[in-house]
């Protein structure tokens, strides 16, 4: 056959590119190249003048043997870049984990409850729960949950509220001990009912018709890789007390302030002495403590610290933080803990649906997407517009955002008062702030966003394309 066809003439051209490992990473090589050395071998062996044609018997033999070559590489790519925390996936990532420390961590457990006003109740009266509100099991081992939105109950005729109604509630903590049987739930925090509620805690019934499930799931791949890689690489730094506070149950975030380098011993004071002589850094008296700030913002719904009235007494975040410490904090070197500032974010905003498409499925829809997304931010963090516009465009449904927004609230220092506690403020009193079209909203160090799905800044319309 004719030797100089198209095909024989980029089978006899030489590849000079560096498949594998190469010092730009792992190169896979592709499946022409694979299939252009395997047209050059073929000739050699059998003489120039073969018929590699499309139509060729032999040419369709050396194909299916390429694609198993070529799906040979694919598979080393993949185990090349398994190694890697930025590239590994599954099982894979799992191990990287295990060598570092920190396992793949659990989820929340989940259910509906039922709340119901009891015979001790007043006469006529009307009940808030906030969201956030703990509900337990039984003691002496109580499983705490929080109620993920707000519940008003009322036996007042008058009143539009039921005297018994279902809620979502989630596991504080995360594992297999939120996956409790129906008929567990017993009643509201105590501790809690008498730092945030202004009412008997039982005056409400709390029981669970049915089990709850989502314990025994695990997080994802992307949250477990951000995890691992804020992972700290040296001890006795800032980074090391953060990773510390994140790892406990409860912490969103964390923020280590410390800028007079007292944590990291690699600071050197320059002009302090002559370098020949001593070692690159002055030596702190350990008489004299040292102090660092901590800010933490705390998941909904965990005590930031306990006072001990209760007899089933649980320790409060603040508490578990400092014991945490108390190992690996260099001597003398004290911590300052700051509960984080809490700002309820959100928002106003025109939904055009696609035809067919339920007004209802899409706000809950809508409502979740926005959730997910403020719940990924950290301390400081500002909610970005194009974000939150990208997030509502993307639910299934929509066509069309217009008019859309932010809207936030002052920070809420329920927890961080002088004197008594103060109860749950009400969101219809607070002053809002609705940041100009395109505008995002700028958040403090301190501050962490909050999303509530029924607060009463929430305004979300829909209408028909």
């Amino acid at each position: 056959m004719n030797g100089n066809s198209p095909q024989t003439a980029a089978a006899s051209t030489s590849d000079t590119v560096t498949y594998g490992v190469t010092g730009q990473g792992f190169i896979v090589k592709p499946f022409q190249a694979i299939l252009s050395d395997a047209f050059t071998r073929a000739q050699q062996l059998f003489g120039p003048d073969i018929d590699l044609r499309s139509s060729s018997t032999l040419r369709k033999v050396i194909e299916l043997g390429c694609l198993d070559s070529a799906l040979l590489w694919m598979a080393l790519d993949d185990v090349y870049h398994s190694g890697f925390t930025s590239t590994a996936a599954g099982a894979a990532l799992d191990l990287l984990g295990t060598d570092l420390g920190l396992a793949r961590a659990g989820l929340q457990a989940s259910g509906q409850a039922t709340f119901k006003l009891s015979s001790t109740a007043p006469a006529d009266c009307v009940l808030t729960l906030p969201p956030g509100t703990l509900v337990e099991t039984a003691p002496p081992s109580p499983v705490q949950f929080r109620l993920t939105n707000i519940l008003i109950l009322s036996n007042d005729p008058t009143q539009p509220f039921p005297a018994q109604a279902s809620a979502g509630v989630t596991a504080v903590l995360p594992g297999l001990s939120g996956n409790i049987a129906a008929g567990q739930l017993a009643r509201i925090n105590l501790t809690f009912a008498a730092r945030y509620l202004s009412f008997d805690p039982t005056f409400i019934v709390v029981s669970n018709v049915a089990a709850f499930s989502g314990g025994d799931g695990l997080e994802d791949d992307s949250t477990y890789r951000r995890r691992l890689q804020a992972q700290p690489r040296t001890f006795w730094t800032a980074d090391a007390i953060r990773a510390t506070v994140l790892g406990l149950d409860g912490v969103r975030d964390a923020l280590v302030s410390d800028p007079d380098g007292g944590l990291d011993s690699a600071a050197p004071p320059y002009g302090g002495f002559c370098f020949g002589d001593s070692v690159f850094q002055i030596p702190r008296d350990p008489c004299n403590p040292y102090f660092f700030t901590i800010v933490v913002a705390s998941q909904p719904g965990v005590l930031w610290e306990t006072d001990g009235t209760a007899p089933d007494q649980i320790v409060g975040l603040r508490d578990q933080i400092l014991q945490a410490l108390e190992p690996i904090r260099p001597i003398a070197t004290l911590p300052t803990l700051v509960q984080a500032d809490s700002v309820v974010v959100a928002l106003r905003a025109q939904l055009t649906l696609e035809p067919g498409a339920d007004p209802g499925g899409v706000l809950a829809a809508a409502g979740l997407a926005v959730s997910a997304y403020i719940a990924s931010l950290r301390l400081g963090d500002a909610v970005l517009y194009s974000q939150v516009l990208r997030v509502l465009t993307e639910v299934a449904g929509v066509s069309d955002v217009q008019n859309l927004r932010l809207r936030r609230c002052p920070s809420l220092f329920g927890e961080v008062v002088f004197g008594p506690p103060v109860v749950y403020a009400d969101p219809d009193n607070i002053a809002q702030l609705e940041a100009p079209c395109g505008g995002n909203l700028t958040l403090a160090s301190n501050e962490v966003a909050v999303f509530d799905n029924d607060s009463s800044l929430m305004d979300l319309e829909v209408t028909s394309s």
